[in-house]
């Protein structure tokens, strides 16, 4: 009697830990999902927000940091980051 007592509890770990695994499957492939269409505000320019930054709404997996070398001439003007929000619309980041 212990022994198919025994094999229950085994059933039942050997059952939790496969639920898990699935949960955790689905919950990553949801979150590299979502941050593959994720959107944010990114300097374009290798300028500072202090010093002349151009802005661009852009899709975080497909931006690149500009190269920035050599000199580099910055306007000595402030450009904040948009105060607009950066967000994606059917597949495409714009700003609203």
């Amino acid at each position: 009697m212990k022994k198919k007592y025994d094999m229950k509890i085994i059933y039942m770990a050997i059952f939790v830990v496969m639920i898990g695994v699935l949960i955790y499957t689905f919950t990553h492939q949801v979150a590299q999902q979502a941050n593959q269409q994720r959107c944010e505000w990114k300097i374009t320019n290798c300028c500072q927000e202090n010093a002349g930054a151009e802005w661009s709404c852009v899709k975080i997996k497909d931006f690149r940091e500009p190269t920035c070398t050599g000199l580099i001439l910055c306007p000595q003007v402030i450009s904040p980051k948009p105060s607009l929000n950066c967000v994606n619309v059917n597949g495409v980041c714009v700003a609203k």
